[in-house]
């Protein structure tokens, strides 16, 4: 009798264990649902300046009003603006194929940099670039590595009250790539450098945020075969994206 009842509690274990690593993959399911709603919310928004900017320049080209050669440069740049964001988007869905191609880090933050300028200039934040000395391409996927800048990008100027600023860095040591974006808002104590990439962790608003955005941020990281971390620093936040410099062909 005492066997069948340590059995029957070794069952009553399990199926609460197993209910309970479902209700995870529930929550989670249902996170990544809500983080994707609110990323096509802001898609709505980041899509409406380019679309608004090539019917624009369209209407300039047809009147033959203005340099009609650079009013079609401008279609064409806005036109890659928007593809860099479906690509974005579809890097979250695209599977892991573990192929790594050299990426230009400096590139796609300055792309990633400029695609969000307006957002900035809405928060009354200034943006910035700084490249370090010998700075080469980075081993990556282009796409994952846009979609993480961008998330990094955004997060700092959400972070950043008006009259502040976004800084990113990229620099060099030795076969390490660092992509570092710092902001002046109100940092993040040390306690919690870990906290900030568990899912569901937020301090938006609610509504505002789901606290997936930096714990998928990682994931596409690791996807490159890289880290992303939190540096320890004396203003605001510092979130590094460290990566393996691509081989140099000497």
């Amino acid at each position: 009798m005492k066997n069948s009842n340590k059995i029957a509690e070794k069952q009553d274990m399990v199926l609460g264990d197993l209910s309970l690593h479902e209700n995870r993959k529930e929550m989670l399911r249902m996170g990544t649902l809500a983080e994707l709603g609110l990323m096509a919310a802001s898609l709505t928004h980041e899509l409406k300046q380019p679309l608004f900017a090539i019917r624009s320049l369209a209407q300039l080209a047809l009147a033959s009003k203005g340099d009609a050669h650079s009013h079609l440069e401008s279609l064409i740049k806005q036109t890659r603006a928007l593809e860099d964001i479906v690509e974005a988007v579809g890097s979250y869905a695209r599977e892991d194929t573990g192929m790594l191609t050299p990426v230009d880090v400096v590139g796609q933050s300055k792309r990633a940099m400029e695609m969000l300028s307006h957002r900035g200039r809405e928060r009354g934040v200034s943006l910035s670039i700084h490249e370090g000395p010998d700075v080469c391409a980075a081993a990556g996927e282009p796409t994952l590595l846009f979609q993480i800048i961008i998330n990094l990008i955004q997060n700092a100027i959400d972070a950043t009250p008006s009259g502040g600023k976004v800084e990113v860095v990229v620099s060099r040591n030795g076969r390490k790539i660092f992509v570092d974006v710092k902001d002046t808002g109100d940092g993040i104590p040390e306690h919690l450098f870990e906290d900030v990439f568990a899912p569901f962790y937020t301090t938006k608003e609610f509504g505002k945020g789901t606290g997936l955005g930096l714990h998928i941020a990682r994931e596409l990281a690791e996807r490159c075969r890289g880290e992303l971390c939190i540096v320890p620093s004396e203003i605001g936040a510092n979130l590094r994206l460290s990566l393996a410099g691509w081989p140099s062909p000497q």
